[in-house]
């Protein structure tokens, strides 16, 4: 899991599980890996990449600005 990036951003891995376990969108990738997207509290915005042959296995983890 992309420890630094989660630090960086304030996000616990219990924030991450959820997003996965029940992601609001989804998306993917150029590589076919699925992009998972749920908002936190005070309605910003967190992509959390995961590997499409492990959906277990996190790549990344990209916080979004604040949506207006």
């Amino acid at each position: 899991m992309p420890k630094n990036r989660m630090r960086g951003a304030s996000l616990s891995p219990h924030v991450i599980e959820a997003i996965v376990s029940a992601p609001e969108s989804r998306a993917v990738d150029s590589r076919g890996n699925p992009i998972l997207t749920g908002t936190l509290k005070g309605d910003r915005p967190v992509e959390v990449v995961v590997a499409l042959d492990d959906p277990e296995f996190v790549i990344t983890v990209i916080p979004r600005r604040k949506r207006r």
